[in-house]
């Protein structure tokens, strides 16, 4: 069972079905992934990867691919508190 369906035997075996609260995603899903994803996932990541480019000699930082904006936000808090 996945999702508190109920499995049918089908052909192939176990066929899996989703519960009906599981088939529909209500929200913004940009919404979604900052304020859960980044946090609990990515954030660890940029913190660290600050904290390392903190400790080099580095006066400018080219971010490419900058996405959600985590690791310019840890990198910019990192160089206002050094």
């Amino acid at each position: 069972m996945v999702g508190g369906g109920e499995g049918e035997r089908g052909e192939g075996g176990l066929t899996m079905t989703l519960a009906s609260t599981d088939k529909v995603f209500a929200g913004s899903i940009p919404q979604v992934y900052q304020s859960h994803m980044v946090p609990l996932i990515f954030e660890p990541y940029a913190v660290d990867l600050a904290g390392r480019a903190g400790k080099r000699k580095v006066s400018r930082v080219l971010e490419i691919a900058a996405g959600t904006g985590v690791v310019t936000r840890a990198l910019d808090r990192r160089s206002t508190n050094a």
